[in-house]
């Protein structure tokens, strides 16, 4: 298991870290969650130099936020019909996070999960 790093949450929001993190990568993410229209309880931020596809990033045992597109759907669930024509895009595009953050709202306080905590 990783030893990760508490930093502190007084000065610091998701958004912050965000567009701290966004600057030293190639894609960075942040992932709010929300319930019942109210803030959730954990935030996740984070921001890497790799892009890949889903069969790397399965294969790959790090962190990978991503997505997998409508096309990549169709071919795990035959019955979904795909559109005739529109835009050529990959069928799912992951960035393996250097650096991921946990912040976690109930108890006030952020975790580097993997990554060097002074860039938070």
């Amino acid at each position: 298991m990783n030893a990760t790093t508490v930093v502190s949450t007084d000065l610091l929001t998701p958004l912050g870290a965000y567009l701290r993190l966004r600057e030293s990568g190639v894609a960075a993410f942040l992932l709010e969650s929300v319930e019942h229209g109210r803030l959730g309880r954990h935030s996740f931020i984070g921001a890497g130099s790799r892009l890949v596809g889903f069969a790397e990033a399965a294969d790959l045992g790090a962190a990978a936020v991503g997505y997998l597109g409508y096309e990549h759907a169709a071919t795990l669930e035959p019955s979904v019909s795909l559109p005739a024509a529109g835009r050529e895009l990959p069928k799912s595009g992951f960035v393996v996070a250097d650096t991921l953050v946990r912040f976690d709202h109930g108890l006030g306080m952020a975790e580097v999960l993997c990554g060097d905590p002074g860039r938070v």
